[in-house]
């Protein structure tokens, strides 16, 4: 059944999706914020390690599984497993993380997977918003020189 609307009625359905459309906004979208602003990754060297940190926008949280740290230069090698992860909660099934937080590096590690040589850390994520807005997979290289130069 195919339903059509007289010229008046599909006037009437325009102006009622315009204003659905901007009471959604004005209630809701001002917490939509872009990715860049949502979750901010940076690194920090400390004495023997590198914090890897994000900051998140309010209300916004990070899929635990989705969360990795990895070495891509020399060589490629996932160190999720090596070190530890924040602390989760259950938001609707899943694991997240809803506060900043830091993943702690330690420089033992990076010479034990790839010896004193200059290296790239990636930290890669996803985030969503508890309004349901969720942002794409994303990821952050931060880019270091031999361990023996950073100390």
């Amino acid at each position: 059944m195919l339903i059509s609307f007289k010229p008046k009625q599909g006037i009437i359905m325009k102006k009622l999706f315009l204003l659905l459309s901007i009471v959604i906004y004005s209630f809701g979208a001002k917490d939509f914020v872009s990715p860049d602003v949502a979750i901010k990754p940076s690194a920090e060297i400390k004495q023997n390690s590198i914090d890897i940190k994000l900051s998140l926008y309010k209300h916004i949280y990070v899929y635990d599984k989705k969360l990795k740290v990895l070495i891509t230069k020399p060589k490629k090698i996932d160190l999720t497993n090596y070190i530890a992860k924040p602390a989760t909660e259950n938001f609707k099934g899943d694991q997240v993380i809803v506060k900043d937080f830091s993943l702690n590096v330690p420089f033992t590690l990076i010479k034990e997977k790839i010896g004193n040589v200059p290296f790239n850390l990636e930290i890669q994520y996803q985030g969503c918003t508890k309004l349901g807005l969720c942002y794409a997979p994303t990821s952050k290289t931060f880019k270091f020189p031999k361990i023996d130069n950073i100390k």
